[in-house]
């Protein structure tokens, strides 16, 4: 009884069992057999307190590795659920902006813009959830590389188009309102250009008219004394300067009706610009009012510089200038038919005259500088490219757009990676507990 309970007590002992051979070295173990009968030696390796407290606390500490990496394998799905409504949403606005510009509200292009938003976010992140699942089955090393290589091809197109997308639902708005703002300036600029003609020629009828009254005093000083030739009454001279005279004041009368046509016209256009550039920063007004608000008043702008330019002004300047040129060739240069006084006195009119020519070439040079405003005032641009032209005033938002598909993407690989770990670890499990021998194979016995 004392034998059994000893031995009942050290049955609860890890035990091994040592099989020895007399007299067998390792050498003849190896290379000769000796048959003789086994002795058995028992090798009792009794564990400690401490050795049973540290496997009882490597056991808590795999439990609550365990269990920690079940939560954050819950908290990376539940943030990438969430991330995929986000994106979705941000992805759904940004496209039906895009498609509101050109086509309008409509109930259609709505719903096309929610169909693809939400598709291209289960493509992103439920398809690549499932594919990093699936990637865990694969037994060849050259499936699993391919498999991931494909996923993260497609994700970059995914997550780039995603991104876009979502960056352009914050800042459409803003970037299309910066996009207006800069059409007003150009528009402002445009219609300075087109009313500098104006400052350059306002002053030419008054000098035209000043000389024009210098041309008949000396007219008429000429046909009534002789004042610069010593001859009285109509001669050569007297009727260059009255043709002269007639010629500047022709001009300039017709000059000053075009300058105050043209001033009213420049009125009218900084009115229109003034009212278009309220409406485009009216908040009261949805964004894409706005913009065809200020697109029907470029329109008309666009006219009404086009009025200025036909109005006549250039075209007054041109005519002027052609009867000053043939008001001069008329002009008598034989001094055989003349006295050298009368010539002297022709000269000094035809020189005054070639002056005010050159004057008039000038101002036409300048109009036909001023008037090269052909074209589109305002160049049409789509929403995206409006929103690349701006994306350095958002930065923040262009941050958060892809921060939020790359915490989904993380998220994804992760759970993929914890998925892979998971299998590998059941595996290893299982074939821990697998028994060394076959019970099934026995060995056959001598004929």
């Amino acid at each position: 009884m004392r034998k059994a309970g000893c031995f009942g007590a050290t049955g609860e002992l890890i035990m091994a069992i040592k099989t020895k051979v007399p007299g067998a070295s390792w050498l003849k173990s190896i290379f000769g057999r000796k048959d003789s009968d086994p002795s058995f030696a028992w090798d009792v390796d009794v564990l400690s307190e401490e050795e049973i407290e540290e496997k009882n606390r490597e056991r808590d500490r795999r439990a609550k590795r365990s269990r920690a990496h079940a939560v954050s394998a819950k908290l990376a799905e539940m943030g990438t659920l969430a991330a995929v409504f986000l994106t979705a949403e941000m992805v759904q606005k940004g496209l039906y902006q895009e498609l509101v510009r050109f086509y309008g509200p409509s109930l259609q292009y709505w719903l096309m813009s929610v169909t693809v938003a939400f598709t291209l976010s289960l493509c992103i992140y439920v398809g690549f959830l499932m594919a990093a699942k699936l990637s865990t089955t694969m037994e060849r090393v050259s499936s699993f590389i391919g498999g991931w290589l494909c996923i993260f091809a497609f994700c970059l197109w995914a997550v780039g188009t995603s991104s876009w997308y979502a960056f352009m639902s914050t800042t459409g708005i803003p970037a299309l309102e910066m996009h207006l703002n800069a059409a007003v300036d150009k528009l402002e600029k445009s219609v300075e250009q087109a009313t500098n003609q104006i400052k350059n020629a306002r002053g030419m009828p008054t000098a035209m008219a000043s000389k024009a009254a210098g041309f008949t005093v000396r007219g008429d000083s000429e046909a009534m004394g002789g004042g610069a030739t010593g001859a009285r009454g109509a001669g050569p001279v007297s009727q260059s300067l009255e043709g002269a005279a007639a010629v500047l004041n022709t001009g300039a009368a017709e000059i000053r009706a075009a300058i105050e046509k043209a001033d009213q016209d420049a009125l009218k256009m900084r009115e229109k610009l003034r009212d278009i550039s309220a409406i485009v920063n009216k908040r009261e007004m949805t964004i894409f009012e706005r913009e065809a608000a200020f697109m029907a008043g470029a329109s008309e702008l666009r006219s009404l510089i086009g009025a200025m330019n036909s109005a006549g002004l250039g075209e007054m300047v041109r005519s002027t200038l052609a009867a000053v040129e043939s008001a001069v060739s008329v002009m008598p240069t034989d001094g055989s038919k003349v006295g050298a006084r009368q010539a002297a006195a022709i000269e000094q009119t035809r020189g005054d005259m070639e002056t005010i020519a050159a004057a008039l070439r000038k101002i036409l040079d300048d109009l036909q500088g001023t008037q090269a405003l052909r074209g589109s005032l305002v160049e049409t641009a789509s929403l995206s490219q409006v929103v690349w032209d701006h994306k350095h005033n958002f930065k923040p938002a262009l941050a958060l757009a892809i921060g939020i598909d790359l915490f989904a993407v993380w998220a994804l690989i992760f759970l993929g990676i914890h998925g892979l770990e998971k299998v590998r670890r059941h595996e290893a499990r299982s074939g821990a507990a697998a028994p060394a021998l076959d019970p099934t194979k026995k060995k056959k016995g001598r004929a």
